[in-house]
């Protein structure tokens, strides 16, 4: 009998940990906008001065303690235009790998958390002479924070706010430039998580 129930023991401790580390997985959706931002492309239509809706899309691990990591990419239409039709396309894309830091428990109802990465911004845009047409992509770090309150197990809302900022780069010889290339910009927005 000693053995039997030994055996079940182990493996009730054994769904426990798979359950367990089952939710420390995630993803999250969130829509946001983006405000204070200031570049050093020609900005036709100033455009990345102009709050803009971002999209942004993340995957992370987030275990029951202090520190977690997420891949996050975020998308921004209109970054450089939409309105006057000066440009035609534009486009600012973001990927970055994070650090969350967390101290709340998984079990809690509403926590906070600090983030803090780094990745690349990509820069596409088009204007309608064609003079100064961009295609680019700059070193980027991020930092910022948020709230998160849990619904249900698996089901989560979270604040977020968040700064990113690009590398300045000199633009190649020939483009026609004011100075030095680069973007920066806060995110603030509300998602949804969801933990598997």
């Amino acid at each position: 009998m000693t053995g039997k129930r030994l055996a079940m023991i182990l493996v009730m401790l054994m769904f426990f940990n798979r359950e367990s580390a089952a939710e420390d997985l995630f993803v999250g959706g969130l829509l946001a906008g983006t405000f204070g931002g200031a570049t050093g492309f020609v900005d036709l239509e100033q455009g990345v001065t102009a709050r803009k809706l971002a999209v942004s899309v993340s995957a992370g691990w987030l275990p029951n303690g202090w520190l977690g990591l997420e891949a996050e990419a975020t998308f921004v239409a209109c970054l450089f235009g939409c309105e006057a039709g000066l440009v035609t396309s534009y486009l600012g894309v973001g990927v970055s790998g994070n650090v969350l830091v967390s101290p709340q428990r998984n079990d809690s109802r509403v926590g906070v958390y600090g983030t803090a990465g780094a990745g690349a911004i990509s820069v596409r845009m088009r204007d309608v002479a064609d003079v100064f047409t961009t295609r680019t992509t700059l070193p980027a770090i991020n930092a910022g924070g948020g709230l998160v309150a849990r619904l249900n197990s698996r089901l989560s809302i979270r604040a977020d706010l968040r700064y990113f900022r690009t590398a300045f780069r000199d633009p190649p010889p020939g483009r026609v430039a004011i100075g030095s290339w680069f973007v920066h910009f806060w995110r603030g927005g509300a998602g949804v998580v969801m933990r598997f």
